[in-house]
């Protein structure tokens, strides 16, 4: 009788993992199927393969350095970091992912003006350049991590455990280095990208998420430890780490969502591979944004409203720098859509958590808040998807899938995102946290700010648009 309880847990640790790997690789291909190809046959579905099976390396390089147990009585020893050169790197690491997004939202802004195709030859055009600037100095910072880390003694999981912030970013933004030659690779052997779902693109858009969400982690981490609360009194690493989660929900939104935004007639002006996806996929890639990162942002934070906050301040990124990105193509409109909708669930789960703030970690909780977060995301976003967009049409024959799948795969990501956000508001738990900044952190951080965003505009104002 009392060997059950024991034997559940441990069948579920051993389960859960495969569990993860096998529902990944069939969202990845089935991803890769709707991104479409010149030819889907088997050489396409051997590159699937082979690129899942390094998303899943990586992931268990992670769970190996991370979280895999370790013999008793190994130590190791590395050199200090003083809060002060954390915090910095923190901030730093910040303003290359926003230069990331930057570069992201001018890109698309400029491929939704001059389209994609054997008539655009994008790899070198200034948004990639600006893509591939970021994501060196992230690259630097990483290879001063490793460096680090590469001179200390004993076990090097416990290396990577002694700085888990530095570890993970370096470890990250080497997947993310890695990634981006995946993309000319792929375009080498399958041709140019026929939608903005090419398997590279996902692959390169997770890699980076994952950076942004290190980086978080990081800021969070330098607060002192609290009980869940509202967001009175909200600190600035804590608004930074809301503007790290934020810009992420852009760039995964910039890959998943905004072809949609663009239809102004069914059939027309997207590749036939996009016209393949069923049509009641829309609200469902949105609710499954909007539960991932709402709860992401909910237990890493442990703050009640966090959820909104981030989607607030993604909806502002993604207006501010497409207008920017739009200035250079003289285009006016914003597209937003999808931004506006990430707000509805957003906000529901957030009230959810307020009414549950005395028991927020139960699992009541959890299944109770990914329910009522995507019960009311679907009473409200597809009225203002009937009502406002051209594609999907909402009516008898999509309603169906659309709630079956849309509260399924809020209800995964919901569980996904919570176990992601407990790990990162652990992440870092042994080390120094204070309740003040360091003063020259601080400035670094602003002045290396100021430059960027001077760099960034200019640069951008001054790019000559490509020709055909």
């Amino acid at each position: 009788m009392t060997s059950l309880p024991l034997t559940q847990p441990a069948l579920w640790a051993k389960a859960r993992p495969w569990l993860i790997a096998s529902v990944t690789f069939a969202i990845l291909c089935l991803v890769a199927y709707w991104g479409g190809a010149a030819k889907i046959d088997a050489r396409f579905w051997t590159g699937v393969v082979i690129l899942s099976a390094l998303i899943l390396a990586f992931g268990a390089v992670t769970w190996w350095l991370f979280l895999s147990p370790v013999p008793a009585g190994k130590k190791v020893r590395l050199p200090s970091l003083s809060l002060a050169v954390r915090q910095a790197v923190a901030f730093l690491a910040t303003i290359s992912n926003l230069m990331l997004v930057a570069g992201g939202t001018w890109d698309e802004a400029w491929h939704r003006r001059f389209g994609v195709g054997a008539a655009i030859n994008d790899f070198f055009w200034q948004p990639h350049l600006m893509i591939y600037g970021s994501m060196a100095l992230t690259s630097l910072f990483a290879m001063g991590g490793l460096l680090l880390l590469l001179r200390g003694r004993g076990d090097v999981r416990l290396r990577f455990r002694a700085e888990p912030m530095i570890g993970l970013l370096a470890l990250t933004s080497a997947f993310a280095a890695f990634s981006a030659p995946s993309d000319a690779v792929w375009h080498q052997v399958y041709g140019l990208d026929i939608t903005a779902w090419s398997l590279p693109h996902v692959m390169l858009s997770t890699s980076i998420a994952l950076v942004m969400l290190t980086t978080a982690a990081m800021h969070l981490s330098q607060r002192p430890a609290a009980a869940w609360r509202g967001l009175g009194a909200l600190s600035l690493p804590e608004a930074l780490a809301a503007l790290m989660l934020g810009a992420s929900v852009v760039l995964f939104t910039l890959i998943a969502a905004t072809e949609w935004e663009s239809i102004t007639a069914i059939g027309a002006g997207l590749p036939a591979a996009f016209w393949t996806r069923p049509e009641w996929l829309y609200p469902v890639v949105v609710l499954s944004i909007a539960s991932l990162y709402g709860h992401v942002a909910l237990y890493a934070a442990r703050r009640v409203g966090f959820a909104t906050l981030v989607m607030l301040v993604a909806l502002g990124l993604r207006w501010g720098l497409m207008s920017l990105g739009g200035l250079t193509v003289g285009q006016r409109d914003v597209p937003v859509t999808a931004h506006l909708l990430l707000l509805l669930p957003a906000l529901a789960l957030d009230g959810w958590y307020w009414l549950r703030r005395r028991d927020p970690e139960s699992n009541t909780t959890l299944m109770g808040g990914a329910l009522v977060s995507n019960t009311f995301g679907l009473l409200t976003i597809l009225p203002l998807i009937a009502t406002t967009m051209v594609f999907p049409r909402v009516n008898a024959s999509t309603v169906p899938a659309m709630i079956l799948w849309g509260l399924l795969m809020g209800l995964w990501f919901a569980w996904t995102g919570s176990g992601v956000g407990r790990w990162l508001s652990r992440l870092g738990a042994g080390q120094e946290r204070v309740a003040a900044l360091s003063p020259r952190a601080v400035w670094v951080g602003a002045s290396a700010l100021v430059l960027l965003a001077l760099f960034t505009v200019v640069y951008m104002l001054t790019a000559i648009p490509p020709t055909a």
